[in-house]
């Protein structure tokens, strides 16, 4: 009896044994994989939650990690509107080729390392001050509108295509306030929508002739240069929402190199002289030109056809005072303008004139800059009270004999 007791405890102790050792390698070889499995570090939950649900991120535990090998072949990820604000991680998606990442509350964005991406969507992150996409030569479309960027560096990106970076969906409580936009690197660029940029001087667009829609309403542009986009279809700088507020301060706009243009608006810009003279005004069938009350005349192919309203010119709508011509430097006088002053400017309450004694005058009249007529005087040319208008910047007209003259004054 002692003997076979002792032969089953020996058995049970080789059993355990054997348990023991098969723990043993269980553990060393989980110890080996973790050794060498790769993670990469997701620090934000939200989007470690975002990969977890898409079935990304394998082990489906919010653990501030996630495999390298479950995100480094994803060619496309959308995480829209999931409170990320971290993206760290986003570097290890070595195969991504479409983001995006919308309605999110990041601050900055780094994609310098994800050199396949061809198409990027990042708007209304509206915490959103610093995206990287210098070295992102694929990448074809960005929509980077409605954030918060004060400068964007395009220069790598030699294959954009479209570039959205203003407020399309017209939500002028969000816009970037980008200064100065160089696109002079973007050959390929074919749409371009800067809209509601309200500190936007200045736009490079001097090498890119594949250019066709460009809208740049409500920046701060005092002029435009499009004479080297031959392919331009569409350039809308002013629009009417009802703000009655200048939307662009652009002096004159120049589209005489543009023979493919089809639609033009340029209302609520301030403008005084307009050149459309581009030898296919056919083609032109949309202009609207209103609410420019320093805006005279308008070059074209075909003034008669014009002045007639003849189609395609019955479409474009205009100011009242606006004429046609096929040469407008004929009809602006300038001795003329040289030699009527007012004085002071800025002024307080009463402005002076001065000018030619041969000089006959119509009238004059005063316009804010929306183009809305506050004063007209038909009597006294020697001076004017405006002691009723408000602070700010005005236009006045002054019909002569002569000619039209038309200047600015600020009543500080």
């Amino acid at each position: 009896m002692k003997l076979t007791g002792c032969k089953v405890f020996c058995n049970l102790f080789f059993q355990i044994w054997r348990i023991m050792i098969k723990v043993f390698f269980i553990i060393i070889a989980c110890i080996g994989y973790q050794a060498s499995a790769q993670f990469t570090y997701i620090p934000d939950s939200n989007f470690e939650q975002a990969l977890i649900n898409r079935g990304i991120d394998s082990d489906g535990i919010v653990n501030g990690q996630v495999l390298t090998s479950d995100i480094e072949t994803i060619t496309y990820l959308e995480v829209v509107e999931e409170f990320i604000s971290d993206f760290t991680g986003i570097q290890d998606f070595a195969a991504l080729e479409m983001l995006d990442c919308g309605g999110n509350m990041l601050t900055n964005l780094d994609l310098s390392e994800n050199l396949m991406l061809n198409y990027l969507d990042v708007r209304y992150n509206i915490f959103l001050t610093s995206l990287n996409v210098i070295n992102n030569v694929q990448l074809t479309y960005l929509d980077c509108s409605q954030n918060n960027l004060t400068a964007l560096d395009l220069s790598g990106n030699l294959n954009l295509e479209v570039l959205l970076c203003g407020n399309p969906d017209d939500d002028v409580l969000q816009q970037n306030f980008l200064n100065d936009l160089d696109l002079s690197n973007n050959y390929n660029l074919r749409v371009l929508d800067v809209s509601f940029n309200s500190v936007l001087q200045n736009i490079n667009l001097s090498n890119c002739p594949q250019l066709e829609n460009l809208y740049a309403i409500y920046c701060d542009l005092n002029s435009i240069d499009v004479s080297q986009n031959p392919q331009l279809k569409k350039l809308v700088l002013g629009i009417d929402y009802g703000f009655n507020t200048v939307s662009n301060n652009l002096e004159s706009v120049d589209v005489s190199n543009n023979p493919l243009l089809e639609r033009l608006a340029v209302n609520y810009c301030n403008i005084q002289h307009l050149n459309v003279k581009n030898g296919n005004n056919p083609v032109l069938t949309q202009l609207n030109a209103r609410n420019n009350p320093a805006l005279y005349c308008i070059q074209v192919d075909d003034e008669t056809a014009a002045n007639n309203g003849e189609p395609p010119y019955s479409q474009w709508y205009i100011d009242t005072q606006t004429d046609f011509s096929e040469n407008c430097e004929l009809q602006i006088p300038e001795f003329l303008a040289e030699s009527v002053k007012l004085y002071p400017n800025p002024v307080k309450d009463i402005l002076n004139f001065e000018y030619p004694i041969n000089t006959e005058i119509k009238n004059i009249s005063i316009y804010d800059i929306s183009g809305r007529l506050l004063l007209k005087n038909d009597t006294n040319f020697k001076q004017l009270n405006i002691s009723q208008l408000a602070l700010g910047t005005f236009i006045l007209v002054m019909e002569t004999s002569k000619g039209r003259v038309v200047s600015k004054f600020i009543k500080g």
